[in-house]
């Protein structure tokens, strides 16, 4: 194939464009409530070298460095990753102190998966040529 004149070096990177939060609160011996489901999401993205830097990344952001907290190709959907981690009522990780109080009863936390699909990408920069002139972009 040959090279156009606009073409620049091609660059390949792996990202998570955005994420989904499913969240039911958790009560210990009892298991996730019914009705206290709560989904939400945001635009976030996250970008690597590699698969691994970007999982990486979307553990940093779910609050965990747990591995088992991990599941790859989840659901049996290629490049799905879901993240478990078990929050409290600000939405923050649970801490080994709430954990325990958990545990004992004493506590409300809530189990959340958050959810990413990481994608490799593949660019091509563009080696640009011109500018316009005002005529080329004034209203009229």
């Amino acid at each position: 194939m040959r090279k156009k004149d606009n073409d620049g070096p091609s660059v390949a990177y792996y990202c998570a464009q955005g994420w989904l939060k499913f969240a039911e609160e958790d009560v210990f011996r009892s298991g996730c409530q019914p009705g206290s489901e709560l989904v939400t999401g945001g635009p976030d993205g996250f970008k690597g070298e590699t698969a691994d830097d970007v999982i990486a990344e979307c553990m940093r952001f779910a609050g965990t460095t747990d591995p088992k907290s991990v599941l790859l190709d989840s659901c049996d959907e290629i490049g799905r990753l879901d993240i478990q981690v078990m929050e409290n009522e600000d939405g923050t990780p649970a801490g080994p102190y709430e954990l325990r109080q958990w545990r004992l009863g004493r506590g409300r936390l809530w189990l959340c998966v958050y959810t990413f699909t990481v994608v490799r990408r593949a660019e091509r920069l563009v080696t640009l040529r011109w500018i316009p002139t005002s005529s080329q972009y004034a209203e009229g």
